[in-house]
């Protein structure tokens, strides 16, 4: 097996065509710089790809901390009425900022989708036991806190 070392992730593509259409979008950060290269021998996949990718800063409240946790989102809005409206946009532009290629697929699986994404990035406390990451979530979001 070899690795492939010619790879460019979706989501530097976009950063391009974004950075070389300013009209493009008013909302996406800029890309400042990026590098593609391969993997050294001490890493996981030794000659396989490597990018690393430099953007703007995003304004606005940070919602999450560095364990990816959305502790100032909870900390920030306590109430469901506050939530919601963050929620709902999160929800409404999701496909736009995270994992392009994983939007290709047909729209009926796009809600479950979205819904791990959701419990996974910390914007809804699922219980421990509901974990929709587990091979046997039974898809139910009843006990979900919103």
């Amino acid at each position: 097996m070899q690795a492939n070392s010619s790879v460019t992730p979706e989501e530097l593509v976009a950063f391009k065509i974004l950075r070389d259409h300013d009209a493009a979008s008013k909302v996406t950060p800029s890309l400042l710089a990026y590098l593609e290269t391969t993997q050294s021998a001490n890493m996981p996949v030794p000659g396989g790809f490597l990018t690393y990718v430099v953007w703007q800063k995003v304004s606005g409240i940070q919602l999450g901390d560095n364990t990816g946790a959305a502790t100032s989102f909870w900390k920030s809005f306590p109430k469901k009425e506050d939530r919601d409206p963050i929620q709902k946009a999160f929800m409404r532009t999701f496909n736009y900022w995270v994992g392009f290629h994983e939007w290709s697929d047909a729209a009926p699986k796009r809600d479950l989708r979205l819904l791990v994404w959701l419990a996974f990035f910390d914007m809804v406390k699922v219980p421990a036991r509901q974990q929709p990451l587990f091979p046997d979530w039974n898809k139910d979001t009843s006990e979900w806190k919103w």
